[in-house]
């Protein structure tokens, strides 16, 4: 890095800045969609409807799956 540059750093486990991509962070351990989201509460409110709660789970997997790949 030059003087120019800043480095980019998270600030908390589960937000970053404005200026942070997914990309950019310098973290190696794998991306998790659900970590962005209230996952417990959404499968808890989907209880009643499990089609549906598991297309939620698949979604999130794949979703993982794409972004983990791109890394």
């Amino acid at each position: 890095m030059d003087g120019k540059e800043t480095k980019q750093t998270k600030t908390s486990t589960n937000f970053f800045d404005s200026t942070t991509s997914i990309d950019s962070v310098e973290d190696v351990s794998k991306f998790d969609i659900r970590n962005y989201m209230n996952y417990d509460l959404i499968c808890r409110m989907l209880i009643q409807h499990p089609t549906e709660a598991s297309l939620f789970a698949i979604t999130c997997i794949l979703i993982n799956e794409k972004i983990n790949d791109k890394k």
